[in-house]
C-alpha cells in the first residue's frame, strides 16, 4: 500500500479526534448553559467533519477504476 493513503488516514484520524474534542466541549457548554461557546464548538466540529468528508473522498476508488462509467 502506498504512503499517500496512509497519510490521508492519519490526517482523518487527527481530524476525527478534533471533532470528538469539539463535541465534548460543546456538550459541556450546553450543560452549563453557555450558548455562545456551544455555538462556537458546534461550528468547529462541523468544519472538522467537513474536512474529513473531503479527505475520505481521496481514499475512494474512482468509478472508472471500478469499471463503471463516470458521471
Amino acid at each position: 500500500m502506498s504512503a499517500a493513503p496512509d497519510l490521508i488516514r492519519e490526517e482523518i484520524a487527527l481530524q476525527l479526534s478534533q471533532v470528538a474534542a469539539f463535541a465534548a466541549a460543546g456538550s459541556a457548554q450546553a450543560q452549563v448553559g453557555n450558548d455562545h461557546a456551544l455555538a462556537f464548538e458546534v461550528r468547529c466540529a462541523a468544519a472538522s467533519l467537513m474536512a474529513v468528508a473531503g479527505l475520505v473522498e481521496h481514499l475512494r476508488p474512482s468509478r472508472q477504476q471500478q469499471g463503471e462509467r463516470a458521471a
